[in-house]
């Protein structure tokens, strides 16, 4: 497989390779596709992929989800505007659940 670096957020094109880089996408693997699986769990919905740094075939149509989803070009390419867009702002709070409907387990005297 062939490693994968994340782009220059400087460069406005969506092509396969900068330089001698080659950016994250199907095939590829490595810390940056790691970073990328990362950054899609924290912004998609479940259920979440697996974290192994290999950008298989759910990693692909993962990216390709969140990219119809922002309206980016669904190429399955994690090109700068796809990587902005996943690293821009905050990821989702999720709720925790409200306190009146936890169940407590018994301690058992403790």
């Amino acid at each position: 497989m062939e490693k994968a670096d994340l782009p220059d957020l400087g460069d406005k094109g969506n092509q396969q390779h900068y330089g001698r880089k080659k950016y994250p996408q199907r095939g590829t693997s490595g810390l940056a596709v790691a970073y990328v699986q990362n950054l899609l769990n924290a912004r998609m919905p479940p259920p979440p992929l697996w974290v192994d740094g290999i950008f298989g075939p759910k990693t692909d149509s993962r990216v390709k989800q969140y990219q119809a989803s922002r309206r980016l070009v669904a190429d399955g390419i994690v090109g700068p505007m796809t990587l902005a867009s996943l690293e821009a702002g905050p990821p989702p709070i999720r709720k925790r659940p409200n306190a009146g409907n936890m169940v407590v387990p018994a301690t058992g005297g403790v």
